[in-house]
């Protein structure tokens, strides 16, 4: 059973069949409208507090954004990723371009355009950016033993490219501590230790 708040907050609920719904485990989900009155769902939130604070700070937003704010971001939303970056890139101004530009391109073109191209810009949510566990195993399964360790790190220690690359023997402190105090740019010829 969804609960209501004052001034069309929104509302919170747990889409699970259990008895006792606000013991079990089940996480909350909350219905509200956006600036522009469309409906929204987000759901993931642990408890009943966290849920109505999610809701509280919508509200807050809500009312401080200004309704021609909010038709930008519904057209900004509108469009693909591809599109997007496309747009964002040159106005930029800040990146020269014979280094930080060509990286950031770089990246773009092979960990934004290549996977989210076709997306709607106000659908790319964390769920669609973060890589599960299975996609992560099916990558392991065909990457060498080296590009392995590589993703293992970044994916289970939270650790950067370069990080990751500079990993070794001398990293690990104790059984279940490893420490970083280098990082290896990908145009390195080498190794450090």
């Amino acid at each position: 059973m969804a609960r209501q708040f004052a001034s069309g907050m929104g509302s919170h609920f747990k889409e699970c069949g259990c008895s006792r719904p606000t013991r079990c485990l089940h996480p909350y989900t909350i219905r509200f409208r956006d600036a522009l009155g469309k409906q929204r769902e987000e759901a993931g939130y642990g408890t009943q507090d966290d849920a109505i604070e999610r809701l509280t700070q919508i509200s807050a937003e809500k009312k401080k954004t200004a309704l021609s704010v909010a038709e930008v971001r519904r057209e900004l939303g509108q469009q693909a990723v591809a599109e997007w970056a496309k747009q964002w890139r040159p106005r930029q101004r800040r990146m020269t371009e014979y280094s930080t530009g060509w990286h950031v391109d770089s990246s773009i073109n092979v960990h934004i355009i290549a996977h989210l191209a076709s997306r709607k810009v106000n659908a790319v949510t964390p769920i669609v950016v973060i890589p599960s566990l299975s996609y992560v195993k099916k990558v392991l399964t065909v990457a060498d033993e080296d590009l392995a360790l590589e993703i293992v790190m970044m994916a289970g220690c939270g650790w950067r490219k370069g990080e990751a690359r500079a990993v070794n023997i001398n990293s690990v402190v104790a059984d279940d501590v490893c420490r970083v105090h280098k990082q290896i740019h990908s145009t390195s010829t080498s190794r450090q230790s």
